[in-house]
């Protein structure tokens, strides 16, 4: 039987999603118009959550919607094929890192640049003097 990109994902109503969290039904629902959880799928006059993107919002510290959508689109890239970098691209790099660090950021964009930087620094320091 063919799938026809349409996945299996189940489906959570807002009772479900509630004893998830262990909130009423209607307090799932007063977060849902502040925007404190991920936005529903709406299926007619059904309102249903993705179980898979609760429990992705769980895992990110449950932000808000527009956070977690950022996290969301940022873990999304497509993946490029990785190419040596010479040591100017990765000084670049750096600098332009450090100057992200500089604004505004939540918690989890900040760790995630340090982690970057922390990798492209790396990479910088093993062409620079590479292994004897």
């Amino acid at each position: 039987m063919p799938n026809n990109g349409v996945t299996k994902e189940k489906l959570l109503t807002a009772k479900a999603v509630g004893e998830m969290l262990s909130l009423s039904k209607r307090q799932v629902f007063r977060l849902n118009s502040c925007g404190k959880i991920p936005a529903p799928i709406r299926i007619g006059g059904a309102v249903r959550w993705s179980e898979s993107t609760i429990a992705d919002w769980l895992a990110a510290g449950a932000p808000d919607r527009k956070t977690f959508e950022r996290i969301q689109k940022a873990g999304k890239r497509p993946r490029r094929k990785i190419k040596r970098q010479t040591s100017e691209d990765l000084k670049e790099q750096l600098g332009e890192l450090l100057l992200y660090l500089q604004s505004p950021l939540t918690e989890y964009e900040r760790k995630r640049c340090w982690r970057t930087f922390e990798l492209k620094l790396r990479e910088y320091l093993s062409i620079k003097r590479p292994h004897q």
